[in-house]
C-alpha cells in the first residue's frame, strides 16, 4: 500500500508560523511557473494548481518586511532598543511530495535533506528582550520589566496579528489545504500512478533494492538519523534513475494536477476569496513599509 505520509505538504494556508525560540519561520510559497509535465523541475508541490492560492514570494516578502516594521514600533513603545535582523535569501526547498525528486540531491545527500544555512535572528539578545519579542508565556528563561505592558504574544505576535486580523479567511484556507491533502490521496489510488509505482519497484528490484514504493525508500530506517553513507547514495541514485526510466514523477504530477483542477473548480469561489484576502494583506503590508 502506498504511503500517504506527504499528503499535506503543500504550502497553501495562512500566514507564517512563529517559533519563539528561533524567530520567524519563512514559508515561502512560489506559484506554478514551470512546465506542466513536471519534466524540468523537482519543485512539484509549488507547481501544482493549488499553489496559485498560496502567498507569492513577493507577498511573503512584503508581509515579512511589514512585520519587522511593526515589531520595531512595538519594541520602541516598550522602550527596548531593537532592530529586526533580515534573514538571508532562502535556498530552494527539497520537494519530497512524491518521494525523492532531485537527482542532484540524491548524488550529494542520499535521502537526507540538503543542509540549510544557519540563521538565528535572536543571537545576542538578552532574555528580557526575547520576552518582549515573543511574550511572557513563550517559555523563555528570564523576565521583562514587570511594569512593561508586553503583548500576550510579544511584539512579534502583535505585529503578525495586526496584519492578519482583517484578512483571515479560514474557510478558504481550509478549502485549499483540504484540496492539497485529498488530491494527493486520490492520485495515489489512480491506476496510472499505481502502475508507475509497480514498475519503479520492479526496476529497483532488478538493481538489488526491495521497496514497495518511493515512500518506503525515503523512510528506510537504515538511513534515518545517521550520516550519509555510500550505500545510501547508491540507493538514492538508483531510486532516481528508476523514477526517470518509468516516468513516475511526471505521471504522478500529471495525475494529481488533473485531480486538483477538478477540485479547484468545485471550490473556486472560496479559493478566489482566499486569493483576494492574501492580496489585501500584502497591500496593507506595503502601506506599513511605504512600498505601496
Amino acid at each position: 500500500m502506498l504511503s500517504l505520509g506527504l499528503a499535506g505538504c503543500s504550502g497553501t494556508t495562512g500566514p507564517d508560523e512563529k517559533d519563539p525560540k528561533s524567530g520567524p519561520v519563512n514559508a515561502s510559497t512560489p506559484g506554478a511557473t514551470a512546465a506542466a509535465d513536471g519534466s524540468d523541475s523537482a519543485d512539484f508541490t509549488f507547481r501544482l494548481p493549488i499553489a496559485a492560492y498560496s502567498y507569492t514570494e513577493a507577498q511573503n516578502a512584503d508581509i515579512g518586511a511589514a512585520e519587522d516594521v511593526l515589531t520595531e514600533r512595538c519594541m520602541k513603545r516598550l522602550g527596548i532598543p531593537y532592530t529586526a535582523v533580515q534573514a538571508p535569501e532562502a535556498s530552494r526547498a527539497s520537494d519530497r511530495r512524491y518521494g525523492l525528486s532531485s537527482a542532484e540531491d540524491a548524488a550529494r545527500y542520499g535521502y537526507h535533506l540538503p543542509p540549510k544555512a544557519s540563521f538565528n535572528p535572536n543571537k545576542g539578545l538578552d532574555a528580557p528582550t526575547l520576552v518582549a519579542l515573543y511574550g511572557r508565556s513563550a517559555g523563555i528563561e528570564g523576565t521583562a520589566d514587570p511594569s512593561l505592558d508586553v503583548p500576550p504574544r510579544g511584539c512579534r505576535g502583535e505585529a503578525a496579528d495586526s496584519l492578519d486580523e482583517d484578512h483571515r479567511y479560514r474557510a478558504g484556507a481550509e478549502t485549499a489545504s483540504g484540496i492539497a491533502r485529498r488530491s494527493y490521496q486520490q492520485a495515489t489510488q489512480d491506476s496510472r500512478v499505481r502502475e508507475a509505482v509497480r514498475r519503479w519497484s520492479g526496476c529497483m528490484a532488478d538493481r538489488g533494492y526491495t521497496y514497495s514504493d518511493p515512500m518506503a525508500a525515503l523512510g528506510d530506517e537504515r538511513f534515518l538519523d545517521k550520516p550519509v553513507t555510500e550505500r545510501e547514495v547508491e540507493t538514492a541514485r538508483a531510486d532516481m534513475e528508476c523514477k526517470a526510466e518509468v516516468r513516475l514523477l511526471q505521471t504522478w504530477f500529471s495525475v494529481e494536477t488533473a485531480v486538483q483542477k477538478d477540485m479547484i473548480a468545485d471550490g473556486s469561489a472560496e479559493l478566489e476569496k482566499l486569493k483576494e484576502a492574501h492580496a489585501a494583506k500584502a497591500a496593507e503590508a506595503r502601506e506599513v513599509t511605504g512600498r505601496s
